[in-house]
């Protein structure tokens, strides 16, 4: 089903005129932006679309995330989503220089192309869209463009939200802007609430009931990620048999509670490593010296696997790159996810657990409460509250399925995000083939 904008109201023609004023000021913003290092040349060429590059000649399945874990989830989804669309050509774009840069080589099908969004100005939404002319456009959470959001709607586009998810506070904000939600809300042919909490808030917020749905976490519908052969082969070859357990999504509370668990697992096997993949890469350097402070011997990964011997040394490895989980999960049968043992409120445990690891989280987990509590009955997933527990778990691990990892465990997939991604596969492939000829 296409779902066509009605004329815009009062409210979206100001926003629109509003936007066309400010262009100047928004294009001086990106300048101070770009020297400060949080916009790169090519982010600055995108957002205003002065200079988009070729077109590719193939009809184009477009998917917005605004941060780091929603660009992964939708670059799983359109992993899951290319065996049944060949020849489509997926773009995902994203806010932030951060959440390009997490997306590693494996992340994304062949014939895709990651970028950033257009500023929500009129001329650069009509130069984007021009330009790429999507068949399907699929909106991860609630980022929601209002230039946009109309612009797609009023070219008859049709339009998926996912994942929406609303906290009592996010929802209070939108409650500001209900008047704009009125009237792009009902633009989308349907739209996915992670929870009920959610799904009623996008009815009050003026969603259709009838297109409105629950569909779990997009992120549990992620493949495995995937890993270069050479650098797997070659980093299994430097591990030897030594046991390795992996904390992904670190942040410093985090770092410090593995850092203690990490001396006790090293008084029962003093060849154990530790790796630690950072929420933010460029904190590596500072965790291997928290590290070194607390009497533990860390280094960052280097850029090619050593020798076992050059390895033997260490007893923590950072990794101040992204999209390495792929890696790391094949080398390891434990991972512990991050932002669970700080008030960060948990990360995704997805990802690991579709690499056949067993996680380890912490006690603080409302970020993903309703998987976590979906997880608990799966004996692959475990609490561990504090440093010793965390220890006690990974040596449990260890002894009930080694320290080197055998076959992947199935994937767990809510029920509410299979039936999700099955009405997508049958929307994604009935756009692009009603579609008209996309390029002349």
């Amino acid at each position: 089903m296409t779902t066509v904008a009605a004329a815009r109201p009062w409210s979206l023609r100001a926003y629109a005129v509003g936007m066309t004023l400010a262009t100047p000021l928004l294009h001086v913003l990106l300048w101070w932006r770009l020297r400060r290092g949080k916009e790169s040349v090519h982010s600055f060429a995108q957002k205003t679309m002065r200079s988009p590059g070729a077109a590719p000649q193939a009809p184009v399945l477009w998917g917005h995330a605004v941060g780091v874990g929603e660009a992964r989830a939708l670059a799983g989804l359109f992993r899951r989503l290319a065996p049944s669309l060949p020849g489509v050509h997926f773009l995902l774009t994203t806010q932030s220089v951060s959440a390009q840069a997490a997306l590693g080589p494996h992340a994304l099908p062949a014939n895709s192309t990651v970028q950033a969004a257009p500023l929500d100005t009129p001329a650069a939404v009509k130069r984007f869209l021009d330009h790429w002319q999507p068949t399907l456009a699929l909106w991860c959470e609630l980022d929601l463009w209002p230039n946009v959001v109309m612009a797609t709607a009023e070219r008859g586009v049709p339009m998926w939200l996912l994942n929406a998810r609303l906290y009592p506070q996010s929802m209070r904000k939108r409650r500001l802007g209900g008047v704009l939600y009125r009237h792009m809300l009902p633009c989308f042919a349907a739209l996915y609430a992670q929870n009920h909490t959610t799904h009623n808030g996008l009815l009050s917020l003026g969603a259709p009931t009838e297109r409105t749905h629950i569909g779990g976490n997009l992120k549990a519908l992620a493949p495995p990620p995937g890993a270069d052969d050479q650098a797997l082969r070659a980093w299994t070859k430097a591990l030897a048999s030594r046991p390795v357990w992996l904390m992904v999504s670190a942040h410093d509370e985090d770092l410090a509670l593995a850092a203690q668990a990490h001396q006790t697992l090293l008084a029962q096997h003093p060849d154990a490593l530790l790796v630690v993949l950072p929420r933010f890469v460029q904190h590596a350097r500072n965790m291997v010296q928290m590290l070194t402070s607390q009497g533990l011997r860390a280094t960052q990964k280097p850029r090619v696997a050593p020798i076992a011997a050059a390895l033997a040394q260490v007893q923590v490895l950072l990794v101040d790159a992204w999209g390495e989980v792929g890696l790391w999960g094949r080398l390891t049968t434990v991972a512990a996810v991050g932002g669970s043992w700080s008030a960060v409120g948990g990360h995704n445990p997805y990802e690991p657990l579709a690499l056949g690891c067993h996680v380890l989280h912490g006690p603080n987990v409302h970020n993903f409460a309703e998987d976590y509590a979906a997880l608990a009955t799966l004996p692959t997933c475990h609490p561990a509250h504090d440093a010793a527990a965390l220890a006690r778990a990974v040596a449990s691990v260890w002894d009930t399925t080694g320290s080197r990892p055998g076959a992947s465990a199935t994937p767990f997939t809510p029920e509410a995000a299979q039936a999700m991604l099955a009405d997508l596969q049958t929307a994604a492939v009935s756009a692009t083939r009603s579609a008209a000829p996309h390029r002349a």
